[in-house]
């Protein structure tokens, strides 16, 4: 630790840096100012920790010294010394922060008791920076792991995502505008020379890579998907859809030109196109991965917009290429056997040696396991043999239909496996205690019975005569009860209006909120509030 001595007097400033054992105190004399002015110079070029000043000195004295210091290098701790006890100078002293106030002569031993004193506050305030500094960078860490699991959830299409998408997009501090955001995928193919070395080091250099586009692209959602990375990218709303466009491209074309030089590796890029609403931004991410895997992604163009790839007569563009609203209830119900028919019924409209077919193909596929997998998130069912990032890489490596669809087929059979041990394991008794848990969990929402359903994986008219049968009441009785359980104890704690709580309970209008309190409570909620 590091101390000046500031006093006009020679035989002080000697006496000080040559009497006392500053060693022992951990403690180095790197100066002695006969003044506040060439203090401060000192200060500047020296930093130290703890200046120890005279207050009544020539040209500047210790407390327009103190001031300055204060001012200027408020982590500088002062001790000021005096040959009066003026009890305006301490005022002033301690108006500026100073740590000690000593009167000359001064004891030895008082010296180094307030020195040991304010050296104690310094390393103090040090740990608390180091600590503050470590708990910063943990949060920065989770943050960017929150906006990476986002970006994951977007994708997937995870209902409660989209639900709360205007306050997380708020807390990730991106512009809430779901028609300007498109997915960029930049894929990564590592050189010969690289493929033979460890995994880790390859994690590494992919790692590297998502910090230079974290750089290029400042607060846009950014992840590693397998070997590719996946931007969620903002339009800048001064600019046309088009001219974005153009400029994105060139920066693009800059990062591929920047990446290729800098790491042993080929990069292509699919920009996706943008999307009327947030729910369909997986459609602009699976139009990115596409792009990578176009025959037009070669040596020489290495950036694809969806928007330039023109192909009309692709199954891209064809209706058998979208997964219905039937094979979303089939997925829902579980009935995997209609799942099984639509693969096959599209697997008999595909032109083999067509390109285009083939990857429109592959597109669906990823499409429907990234469905699967959300409706198995649903259930809380976590099997390390379901779907994982390196899934749909693999799927856009093959060149063979016949392998796709066998591979497709093989990854559906492990979800039904999965589904029904599921169902083996969870009587129709824990489903509905699943679905009453998920009841109070979500007591802020008007949730329905397809909704409730649906995360218990089974058809609503089942549900509802389940529900019922298990629990002596209908889903809407039930549900009720709870909200009006949450609302008496609200109204007891009367710390929110009726109104307040008719919407924090999911009701959007007032008045029907207080005759369904009425109906259970026999009583008004101000009523209540008032007996309360």
């Amino acid at each position: 630790m590091k101390l000046l001595i500031v006093d006009d007097e020679k035989f002080i400033r000697i006496g000080l840096t040559t009497t006392v054992n500053w060693s022992n105190l951990g403690i180095e004399i790197i100066g002695a100012a006969e003044n506040g002015k060439i203090a401060i110079d000192m200060i500047n070029n020296l930093e130290p920790d703890i200046v120890l000043a005279d207050i009544r000195m020539p040209l500047y004295d210790g407390l327009e010294l103190s001031k300055y210091i204060h001012d200027n290098f408020p982590k500088i701790k002062v001790i000021l010394m005096s040959g009066y006890d003026d009890f305006s100078y301490a005022q002033q002293a301690i108006l500026y922060g100073v740590k000690d106030y000593l009167l000359k002569p001064m004891k030895e031993e008082k010296l180094m008791q307030s020195l040991e004193r304010v050296k104690n506050i310094i390393l103090e305030e040090q740990k608390q920076e180091t600590n503050l500094h470590s708990i910063s960078q943990r949060l920065d860490e989770s943050l960017s792991i929150s906006r990476e699991y986002y970006l994951k959830s977007l994708i997937y299409g995870s209902e409660k995502t989209f639900e709360n998408a205007k306050s997380n997009f708020s807390f990730f501090n991106i512009p809430f505008e779901p028609n300007n955001l498109l997915v960029m995928i930049v894929k990564i193919d590592l050189k010969e020379s690289n493929e033979a070395k460890p995994s880790f080091a390859n994690d590494q250099l992919r790692c590297e890579i998502k910090r230079i586009l974290d750089e290029s692209f400042d607060n846009e959602l950014i992840n590693i998907f397998g070997y590719n990375i996946a931007a969620l990218i903002h339009k800048n709303k001064e600019l046309q859809p088009d001219e974005f466009l153009h400029r994105l491209k060139y920066k693009a074309d800059k990062i591929v030109n920047l990446l290729e030089i800098s790491f042993p590796v080929n990069i292509h890029i699919g920009i996706g196109s943008y999307q009327p609403e947030l729910e369909r931004i997986k459609n602009s991410f699976n139009e990115a991965i596409v792009l990578t895997q176009y025959p037009q992604a070669s040596d020489k163009t290495k950036v694809l917009l969806a928007t330039e790839v023109k192909n009309n007569n692709t199954l891209m563009q064809k209706n058998v290429f979208k997964i219905d609203e039937d094979i979303e209830l089939s997925i829902r119900a579980g009935n995997m056997e209609s799942i099984y028919k639509m693969l096959d019924n599209i697997t008999l409209q595909i032109r083999p040696n067509k390109k285009d077919d083939l990857d429109a193909y592959k597109r669906l596929c990823v499409e429907l396991i990234i469905k699967l997998n959300k409706f198995f998130d649903e259930l809380h069912v976590n099997d390390s043999k379901l779907f994982t990032d390196e899934l749909y890489i693999q799927i856009f490596h093959m060149t063979n239909l016949i392998d796709i669809r066998e591979y497709i087929l093989g990854q559906i059979k492990i979800y039904e496996e999965c589904l029904n041990q599921f169902k083996k394991n969870n009587s129709n008794k824990k489903l509905i205690q699943m679905a009453v848990q998920f009841m109070k969990e979500h007591y802020y929402e008007n949730l329905s019975v397809n909704t409730v359903a649906n995360v218990v994986g089974l058809s609503p008219n089942y549900f509802s005569h389940l529900f019922k049968q298990e629990m002596g009441k209908s889903f809407v009785h039930v549900q009720n009860e709870y909200k009006i359980e949450k609302a008496k104890k609200f109204l007891s704690e009367g710390k929110y209006k009726v109104g307040e709580i008719a919407e924090l309970l999911g009701f959007s209008d007032y008045r029907y909120f207080s005759q369904i309190f009425k109906k259970y409570v026999r009583c008004t909620p101000k009523e209540f509030m008032n007996v309360s």
